[in-house]
């Protein structure tokens, strides 16, 4: 893979990098979730425009390498299983985009033209010119594409590149036409891929009699045969003769097929040459009128989908009898009067590549000879055309299909339903428009409470717990930001327990907090309903995901999970037997304050203030006396100075009163030892005296205030303001 050096000064910080990713891609969906001029497009490219500031501290511009599913950045592939960073790679990648540079002095305005072009088909930027065409068309100087050149790539089972003429293994060149029948015969008859030789000699007829013999529908396996050799024979790639000649011998060859065979090497034929009308032309005329007309009857019976351009072509032709010399190869010749009548049936049901019964084709045409709108008129019909944006169209489709939905199709409409509605959520998906898939959940859900419910509606609602829609939904936040959270909540919960296994899933492996705590309030949503689920991963290796679990285990408040969380004191690491040993306090699991008053009473000091963390959530009165003993234990020291801190914050959390005196003593007394510690200390215990009942504080407060001018007086006083502020 090419490497793309992200800038001529120091590498950008990747974490900003991925951010700014993060969020110009979040811009980029929103260009085509809203209308043009909403403001939550302005919003999305300025928050990428914040994010890219801080990116520049390091450089003056980055690039961004593109392949299919990655993003490059220098000679590394950024995270190749992150969703967002494929998603963009995805699009980028479809649009031809080989490499992608933003620059000092980018604009909020450029990010939303340039997003704007985004939103266009590959097809669409192709015929306007190219992306990078656009950009300078446009005058966005600060963003910059390569593009893809494929006619740089080449396929090959080499498993050494020699240069030209200098391969000593390479064999004698083929002419063009035997290297067709071999290739067309090889993908024929051993499509496993072994080699065969000896059929570059074969005539016309032999050739089409081994085909006819192993007939085989699927075009695949020689359509690539096809192509290339048609490709070969477009102008500029060779000469008149030897192209005129070839498509003769091709022209015999098709008229010795069978119908079945000749039918699906036609149609590959076509589609190959559909931008090719000069050589499509050409290729028609060495066919007999006979052929002709059987190919457009075999269009009209089968209804083979056919390129209009060719289409066209053959409907030219055959009424001039085909060839226009009279020349006529690959099969007998018919009497033109023969030929005509064949002809004229098939034109008369067949037009073009639709089938128009009369009637609608007058009014068809009606339309078509209709005169331009007036400027009024059509300053309307720009206001009525905003009505009927795709978007909006496939919302009122799905409202409509719902409504079928629910008053019992017929056995003939099922099917189609069922397709249509599938590809509705695959649309509403991708385009971020959760609240309408909630509503078409709900709306399922309805017909499935029905008296007689279908088996249609239990179908389509199986589609919402298929792993493919779970991952996308999950994907989501980061693809569209928080502009989507809440309809992404709501569906979520709509759907609920599918959800249960790939959240738990995603909480096991997400590297940041925001996300972990995302993914806890998702399942702590679902209530009791998620206890199995949990409880069967408690024995998972990894001590985060674990220590999360037993978060969760704890929020959802159900008593019944401590006998499976106690083992859990014993576990390796420190921070899980932490919250193990919180959780068993908090459901007042017995034997816990006994435990709690053993580790209080340790002799190891980062043991105690473990303990000492976790001693305000219990309402044991020996623990609460065993922290004011903590506290006048000893003489304070460097080493004791946070235990001791500690147990101030930890009285406070229990606002208990009947620590006001020990705390008042405390603030009377002086330190000869270590003065500027005792100080600290003193400091701590007014700024604590705040989460106390305000009658008895207050008294406390008031006698420092009137002992001195120090900090600890200027501390005492704000603390009583704030005391009296909350009486207030």
């Amino acid at each position: 893979m090419p490497s793309f050096p992200p800038t001529p000064d120091r590498p950008p910080d990747i974490l900003v990098l991925s951010r700014f990713i993060y969020e110009f891609n979040i811009a980029r969906r929103q260009m085509s979730a809203y209308p043009k001029g909403h403001p939550v497009i302005a919003a999305a490219a300025g928050k990428t425009m914040e994010i890219f500031a801080s990116l520049l501290e390091n450089c003056d511009e980055v690039t961004l390498g593109v392949a299919r599913e990655v993003l490059v950045v220098g000679e590394a592939c950024l995270e190749r299983k992150n969703p967002v960073f494929q998603d963009l790679a995805r699009h980028l990648f479809a649009l031809g985009v080989a490499s992608l540079t933003f620059s000092r002095g980018l604009t909020r305005g450029e990010i939303i033209t340039f997003n704007e072009l985004l939103s266009h088909s590959r097809e669409e930027v192709r015929e306007a010119g190219g992306l990078a065409l656009l950009l300078e068309g446009l005058g966005i100087r600060n963003i910059a594409v390569e593009e893809i050149d494929y006619q740089a790539f080449a396929t090959t089972e080499e498993l050494r590149i020699f240069p030209p003429g200098q391969n000593p293994a390479a064999p004698p060149a083929i002419p063009l036409w035997e290297g067709f029948i071999t290739a067309l015969l090889h993908a024929r008859l051993d499509p496993e891929g072994a080699p065969l030789s000896g059929f570059e000699e074969l005539g016309a007829g032999a050739v089409a009699a081994l085909l006819n013999d192993e007939f085989d529908p699927n075009p695949a396996n020689y359509g690539a045969s096809i192509v290339a050799f048609l490709r070969r024979l477009a102008p500029g790639q060779s000469d008149d003769e030897t192209r005129s000649l070839a498509l003769e011998k091709l022209a015999d060859l098709v008229g010795r097929f069978n119908p079945e065979l000749r039918c699906q090497f036609l149609s590959s034929t076509f589609g190959a040459l559909s931008d090719e009308g000069s050589l499509a032309t050409e290729f028609i005329q060495k066919l007999s009128p006979d052929r002709v007309a059987e190919t457009l009857a075999d269009i009209n019976d089968r209804r083979l989908s056919v390129p209009p351009a060719i289409f066209g072509i053959l409907q030219k032709l055959s009424r001039h009898g085909g060839d226009p010399g009279g020349k006529v190869t690959g099969g007998t010749p018919s009497t033109g009067e023969d030929a005509s009548e064949s002809l004229d049936l098939i034109f008369r049901e067949v037009e073009a590549d639709q089938f128009v019964p009369a009637g609608y084709q007058v009014l068809l045409d009606k339309i078509l000879t209709v005169e331009q709108p007036r400027k009024d008129e059509g300053d309307k019909l720009e206001e009525l055309k905003k009505t009927l944006g795709s978007h909006r169209v496939e919302t009122k489709v799905s409202a409509i299909i719902l409504e079928i939905l629910n008053n019992a199709p017929s056995e003939s409409q099922t099917q189609s339903l069922k397709r249509n509605t599938l590809e509705l959520f695959d649309y509403f998906l991708e385009m971020g428009d959760f609240a309408s898939l909630s509503l078409m959940h709900t709306g399922l859900r309805r017909g499935v409470g029905a008296e007689a419910p279908l088996p249609l509606h239990q179908e389509l609602l199986a589609a919402f717990t298929l792993p493919r829609f779970l991952e996308g939904t999950l994907n989501a936040p980061s693809l569209w930001g928080k502009e989507k959270f809440e309809e992404i909540e709501a569906l979520i919960a709509a759907v609920g327990l599918p959800f249960v296994e790939p959240l738990l899933d995603r909480l096991a492996a997400a590297d940041t907090i925001p996300l972990r705590r995302y993914y806890m309030e998702r399942l702590q949503a679902f209530g009791n309903r998620t206890l199995p689920a949990i409880r069967a991963r408690l024995g998972d290796g990894r001590w985060f995901f674990v220590r999360n679990l037993i978060m969760m285990l704890r929020t959802l408040n159900d008593p019944a999970v401590a006998a499976e969380i106690k083992p859990l004191l014993n576990h390796p690491h420190p921070k899980v037997r932490q919250e193990a040993f919180a959780t068993l306090l908090h459901f007042r699991a017995p034997g816990a304050d006994r435990i709690l008053l053993e580790m209080l009473g340790d002799n190891d000091p980062a043991e105690q203030l473990r303990a000492v963390l976790l001693a305000p959530r219990t309402p044991y009165p020996a623990v609460f006396r065993a922290l004011l003993a903590l506290l006048n234990q000893g003489i304070l020291t460097g080493s004791n100075f946070e235990l001791k801190r500690g147990v101030v914050q930890a009285l406070a959390e229990t606002g208990n009163p009947a620590a006001l005196p020990e705390l008042g003593r405390r603030l009377r007394s002086n330190s000869l030892f270590h003065p500027i510690l005792h100080a600290r200390l003193k400091l701590e215990i007014v700024k604590s005296l705040e989460y106390y009942p305000a009658a008895e504080a207050a008294i406390i407060l008031a006698e420092v205030v009137r002992s001195g001018s120090g900090d600890l007086a200027r501390t005492a006083a704000q603390t009583l303001k704030n005391l009296q502020g909350r009486g207030a």
